[in-house]
């Protein structure tokens, strides 16, 4: 009796696996999932399948496929690419431009794009950009989101000169990345957050 039930136990151990396994490759013929759908998989799967933790849908997230963005190029735009070294893509000047020291411009990078749903790019300068040119990138970062998506919503940098300068077209002057929208945030009001202060601002040095 004892091997009879262990051997059934056996069974049902490799049945619950076969469905956990098939259940997880049907997921990954579909479209990727975002951090708010993983929280959710794993609310509606973990009594239908106990072995379902964050890990598995965060495994299932690197493993999804490759991301489609479309892009709109100006005539003559220099057109992006992905290369091996990091993860952030260089941006590329559309047109010559002469700016002053003080001078504000957006400046043009000659595309369009419209990112998937869920995402959002990031945008910043490249790391030899004010050593080279002495450019600041005005507003410090540029976020653009996904609804920023139609044919004259080209993508420009907002720059700040620090000196005289000329930067021909098709000079690299930032780098952009894709990344996740955070999921919806619910903020409560407290009276005390129940944790020890670490000091304030700048208490871990100058």
């Amino acid at each position: 009796m004892f091997f009879k039930n262990r051997h059934a136990r056996k069974l049902e151990e490799l049945k619950e696996k076969n469905r956990h396994e098939e259940e997880m490759e049907r997921l990954r013929q579909q479209n990727p999932v975002y951090p708010a759908e993983m929280r959710q998989l794993v609310e509606n799967f973990s009594g239908k399948f106990p072995r379902w933790t964050t890990q598995t849908c965060t495994i299932y997230k690197k493993e999804s496929k490759t991301l489609d963005i479309k892009v709109r190029y100006l005539e003559n735009a220099h057109e992006l690419e992905k290369i091996e070294q990091g993860d952030w893509i260089d941006m590329y000047l559309y047109e010559d431009v002469s700016l002053k020291a003080g001078d504000f411009a957006l400046l043009n990078l000659g595309v369009s794009m419209a990112l998937p749903q869920g995402y959002e790019a990031i945008l910043a300068p490249r790391s030899s950009t004010f050593k080279k040119y002495g450019i600041l990138q005005a507003n410090s970062i540029g976020v653009i989101d996904n609804s920023y998506c139609g044919d004259n919503d080209i993508w420009r940098l907002a720059a700040y000169a620090t000196r005289d300068i000329n930067i021909p077209k098709d000079t690299r002057l930032c780098q952009f990345r894709v990344q996740a929208k955070q999921p919806a945030i619910n903020f409560i009001s407290v009276d005390s957050l129940g944790n020890e202060d670490r000091g304030g601002f700048g208490s871990t040095g100058d």
